[in-house]
């Protein structure tokens, strides 16, 4: 991938923080370096070549990246389809990486204003966003694909909500994700109820009978569309009830 910059300037926040291995460092300045205001692109094989490792070490890498807020990882599917096109890495805490054309004449232009600005914005730290585990994200793209591309989350702060509603699914509800994938494709599919079904925070909200919604679609939909109840079925029913009591 051709670049067109002589180096990169790493404030010592982020260089002598201890929240990050030398290894994320370096994955933040080649994640900016390749970003050109759209998002980085570049693949697990771009980096696995880049830095002489593995695939898998890079996963992880990535994935401490998110989890630790640095970072953001959005997958770009074909529409209607579970295609992926592409991968776009964002940095969630965008001026703390400069791109350095020439380090002479960056460092005598302006000089005080830089100075000024250093002082004031590079002694920030990144915001602490709230992150989801990779199940997470995998049961959101799962489901996103029954949802017309007009309903997909608009910003970031409806796509935490529905991420938010999918972690607290599993984790306080403690139903299974292929379950809850389930529940989401039966009630898109259904004419009726597809039309009352447009965020899937509405999972965790309640009827009028204090119900909650998944609970409701799983009924009325998945159950009546079985000859018999099945494992999965019976499984969200005592769940669920388990969590009423």
């Amino acid at each position: 991938m051709n670049r067109d910059f002589k180096g990169i300037w790493i404030p010592k926040e982020i260089w002598l923080s201890k929240k990050l291995t030398t290894q994320e460092k370096l994955f933040l300045v080649e994640i900016h370096s390749l970003d050109n205001n759209d998002g980085c692109f570049a693949g697990n094989g771009y980096f696995a070549e880049f830095f002489d490792i593995s695939k898998t070490r890079v996963s992880l890498v990535i994935k401490s990246l998110i989890e630790k807020g640095f970072i953001t990882s959005t997958i770009i599917y074909k529409e209607g389809t579970k295609q992926i096109l592409k991968r776009v890495l964002k940095e969630c805490y965008t001026p703390y990486l400069i791109k350095v054309k020439d380090p002479i004449q960056q460092k005598l232009k302006d000089n005080n204003t830089v100075s000024n600005t250093t002082n004031n914005t590079f002694n920030k730290l990144p915001k602490k966003v709230k992150t989801f585990s990779e199940d997470v994200y995998n049961c959101y793209h799962d489901c996103l694909v029954y949802f017309p591309e007009r309903l997909h989350p608009e910003d970031d702060s409806i796509k935490n909500d529905w991420l938010d509603t999918l972690d607290k699914l599993n984790r306080i509800e403690k139903l299974p994700f292929e379950a809850i994938i389930k529940v989401v494709k039966k009630t898109r599919e259904d004419g009726f109820w597809s039309k009352n079904f447009l965020s899937l925070s509405k999972l965790r909200k309640k009827d009028k009978n204090k119900m909650l919604y998944i609970k409701v679609f799983n009924e009325r939909i998945c159950d009546e569309n079985q000859p018999k109840e099945t494992a999965t079925s019976k499984l969200i029913k005592e769940l669920i009830k388990e969590q009423n009591q």
